[in-house]
């Protein structure tokens, strides 16, 4: 949970909110903690290309930004789960929406990104 409650910021741009997401895992983390909470090693087998090393740092900068939350359990054997606070809940259908656009459009973006690269290549 929040321990501070900021007022609405008017002046917030999408540049800050695009921050939250900043790396390659935290979207993927998001998207699995949606459907339940997960120990770290149960995220490390879901996320193979990721290492031990990033998944650490993403995790603790989606703690620090209120999206999930790390609970520390003891019962039966002593260890720890992530989840998704009630903030990061709702960042799940953005999240969705975000990747029902990709699925659209991802074929047409690497096209242009090869068409770019191609007229943009020089020596180097």
């Amino acid at each position: 949970m929040l321990e501070k409650t900021h007022a609405h910021d008017p002046k917030c741009k999408i540049s800050d909110v695009l921050d939250i997401f900043k790396g390659r895992w935290k979207g993927e983390i998001i998207k699995l903690l949606s459907e339940q909470a997960l120990r770290f090693s149960e995220l490390k087998t879901q996320l193979t290309s990721a290492s031990a090393r990033v998944l650490t740092e993403s995790l603790r900068a989606l703690e620090r930004d209120g999206v999930i939350q790390r609970n520390d359990l003891s019962a039966p054997r002593p260890h720890v789960e992530y989840s998704l606070s009630p903030y990061g809940v709702q960042l799940v259908p953005l999240l969705d929406q975000i990747k029902a656009w990709g699925e659209k459009h991802i074929n047409c973006v690497r096209t242009c990104r090869d068409r770019y690269d191609a007229a943009h290549a020089g020596p180097h």
